[in-house]
């Protein structure tokens, strides 16, 4: 590993996981913050989940985000 990197170990956990709605490179950052909006304001609400406090949510970015369209990502919230 690149010493400019940091490893860090998640914990085991149930994960809710979100993938972004495709859309083209240049405008993944705002349907990330579209889907962050929705999951807290509409998910959460309208679910029988809580955030699983002492766990960590994470952004999940792989060759899917490298595209020029159709590009996405996930977002992995702990749930309990």
């Amino acid at each position: 590993l690149d010493p400019q990197f940091q490893t860090t170990e998640i914990p085991a956990a149930t994960y809710a996981v979100f993938t972004t709605p495709p859309t083209e490179r240049s405008k993944l950052s705002d349907q990330i913050q579209s889907t962050w909006a929705y999951i807290y304001n509409e998910w959460f609400p309208n679910s029988a989940y809580e955030f699983a406090q002492g766990c960590a949510d994470f952004e999940l970015y792989d060759e899917r985000c490298l595209r020029d369209t159709g590009c996405v990502m996930e977002i992995w919230i702990p749930i309990g």
